[in-house]
């Protein structure tokens, strides 16, 4: 990709705000639906959240030391490769397979992944339009990935109406997320 460069780096500009953003949501009860719940089983839907955040970091870390996507040294075309990639599909099916006992808790880590893509196709669309182009594409791979989940998921019907409409990516303003899964805790 000549010529292709960009300001953010993904891992330290786009991915560590986010996960970091989600965990402290997740350590202070705002990541997970409350009502209804025992504290314990409050405790145990956040652990497993915040493990699957965790897993989501390490495996983009690991990621780019495979793929040598840092715009420090590295470069982007590595990143269009990874997010084109079966790594990263298997970053999503992790995260399914590992939230998918708990409608919310994978519906807000969905809306974390689908943000990380809506945020890095905004920040490379004018500087790198192929790693835009492939975080669109990982976009819509995961929208599928969760739909076909949602499908053969024990708790499928646990899932609203706007939980299982396609992710919709909003890129304007700060708080870029993927949106229609469940509503970002605020």
């Amino acid at each position: 990709m000549p010529g292709c460069e960009g300001r953010k780096d993904f891992l330290r500009h786009i991915v560590n705000p986010r996960i970091s953003e989600a965990l402290l949501s997740t350590d202070e009860g705002r990541a997970v639906d409350t009502a209804n719940r025992k504290p314990d089983d409050i405790k145990q839907i956040a652990s497993k959240l915040s493990s699957v955040l965790s897993d989501i970091r390490k495996r983009i870390v690991n990621a780019e030391n495979s793929y040598n996507f840092s715009i420090y040294g590295g470069s982007l075309e590595g990143l269009a490769r990874y997010l084109s990639s079966s790594a990263w599909d298997d970053l999503v099916q992790a995260t399914i397979a590992g939230l998918r006992e708990y409608p919310d808790a994978l519906n807000y880590a969905v809306n974390v992944v689908a943000g990380i893509l809506a945020e890095a196709s905004e920040a490379y669309r004018g500087s790198c339009p192929q790693v835009s182009e492939a975080a669109q594409r990982a976009l819509a791979r995961l929208n599928d990935l969760v739909k076909s989940a949602s499908k053969s998921s024990p708790h499928a019907n646990e899932l609203t109406k706007s939980q299982q409409e396609p992710i919709k990516v909003v890129t304007e303003g700060k708080g870029q997320s993927g949106e229609g899964w469940s509503q970002q805790a605020s």
